[in-house]
């Protein structure tokens, strides 16, 4: 049952043209490895008009891919989206990503970090995303969700806390569930999917999942918690 319900929510991601961005966090089927996805898919040129980069420090930052062409509004478009210490991984799709680090490196919670955020202010009302995977404390994985309320200008505030993580499972959440003008707002818990053999092939399932018309950069983090030392690596369809 497990196998035949990962292999069917992969399916649904694959056959969406438009998720928006997409975090995928979760336990490895193999040893102590744990694995942290982002993916940017985009419609517009200035969306589009980006990278993943990294640092040494394991920040996972968005760049602008060719600084000739415009990319929006940087504070939607441009930030950190992931930063780890020894003992907590944060991944987020915006500038709210230092204020989630911050409170749970000094015993907080994401919805103490995000209390005062809304959805983005862009002219759709981006969801803001985030997960936070921290070996320091229970619950270990925690999911955050704020996006536009359906029949009103408020935030909807939904948080998933996962206290045990299942070899070979990742929790999903995006900002879009499909395409549409404006796109449809993910709904519902987040998606159970498959984390399967080595990084390599983990990378190589969501490059296919996701790679369509619409698809702008991949990265994905590998976390050995062993020797807490984290691997990344980037797929970037426009510029480098």
């Amino acid at each position: 049952m497990k196998t035949e319900i990962l292999a069917a929510n992969l399916a649904a991601l694959r056959a969406n043209p438009y998720p928006g961005r997409v975090i995928i966090v979760g336990m490895g089927d193999h040893g102590s490895k744990y694995y942290l996805l982002y993916a940017m898919t985009g419609r517009s040129p200035e969306s589009r008009n980006r990278v993943f980069k990294s640092d040494e420090s394991g920040r996972i930052f968005t760049a602008v891919a060719d600084p000739s062409k415009s990319v929006g509004d940087p504070k939607n478009t441009l930030y950190d989206a992931m930063l780890e210490s020894s003992q907590t991984l944060v991944v987020s799709n915006g500038q709210h990503t230092h204020q989630v680090f911050d409170s749970v490196r000094h015993e907080g919670t994401p919805q103490q970090a995000l209390r005062q955020w809304t959805f983005e202010d862009d002219k759709i009302g981006t969801a803001r995303i985030a997960a936070v995977l921290s070996f320091e404390r229970n619950p270990m994985l925690e999911m955050v969700l704020l996006r536009r309320a359906v029949f009103s200008a408020y935030s909807e505030r939904n948080y998933y806390g996962f206290n045990t993580l299942s070899p070979g499972v990742g929790f999903c959440i995006s900002t879009y569930a499909g395409d549409g003008d404006p796109p449809p707002a993910f709904y519902g818990e987040p998606v159970a999917l498959p984390l399967l053999g080595r990084m390599e092939n983990i990378v190589a399932t969501y490059k296919d999942a996701l790679e369509g018309k619409n698809f702008v950069a991949l990265v994905i983090k590998e976390f050995d918690f062993g020797s807490c030392k984290s691997r990344i690596e980037i797929i970037n369809r426009y510029g480098s």
